[in-house]
């Protein structure tokens, strides 16, 4: 299995790009969403772990569920979606 600063960087790289073509491919300008969401994609997968240590005795419980990654990606699309006025 990879380290996970090898994923991380694949993260990054394949959500930027990603990003960066359905900004062209819907007219708009490659602009730093896409920065972030390749940054959010290296950061994130790794949050479980950060907030619910090996040590501690409820380690992959509520952090590691599908309800909260549900609620990260919920508050990933509004951020993204997201429009000043």
């Amino acid at each position: 299995m990879a380290c996970a600063s090898e994923l991380a960087a694949f993260n990054f790289v394949a959500v930027m790009t990603a990003t960066a073509a359905v900004q062209q491919h819907n007219g708009r300008p490659v602009e730093g969403a896409a920065l972030a969401m390749g940054t959010a994609a290296a950061l994130l997968p790794s949050l479980p772990d950060v907030l619910e240590p090996a040590i501690h005795p409820n380690h992959r419980r509520f952090f590691h569920s599908v309800t909260f990654a549900i609620a990260v990606g919920y508050g990933l699309h509004r951020a993204y979606s997201w429009e000043a006025q």
